[in-house]
């Protein structure tokens, strides 16, 4: 569980490529003979802080733009997708629609892996 959090971290913030990811593989068994059970938790409750916050950003700056959508449109998005475009929609009508599921979207997997960081703050390596 670890190894994957920390792998999908990593490759979600770009920071290597999925064609590197064996370098950085670790055994948990030595991990567990190197860190004692202090030191690893307070490693996984750092890292797991620092992704928290940058998901709270992503989930407000989504949530901003949604609101905005709403106000525009003086709808949500799933009643302005289940009425579908008008037919005298125009050309802004149509990349407002994209870009309105886009963030939607964007809020939904954010709420999910925060909801997965959330009770990952409290797992503890056994």
């Amino acid at each position: 569980l670890l190894r994957v959090f920390c792998l999908s971290a990593i490759l979600d913030c770009g920071r290597i490529s999925a064609g590197e990811e064996s370098r950085y593989e670790y055994n948990n068994a030595s991990i567990h003979k190197v860190l004692s059970e202090e030191d690893r938790n307070a490693i996984l409750n750092v890292g797991v802080a620092f992704r928290r916050i940058e998901i709270e950003k992503r989930l407000a700056r989504a949530q901003s733009i949604i609101r905005d959508f709403e106000a525009k449109y003086h709808t949500t998005f799933d009643r302005f997708a289940a009425e579908g475009l008008p037919d005298d929609a125009d050309y802004q009508m149509h990349e407002d629609y994209i870009e309105w599921h886009h963030w939607v979207r964007v809020a939904e997997k954010a709420r999910q892996t925060l909801d997965a960081v959330n009770t990952l703050s409290f797992y503890r390596f056994r």
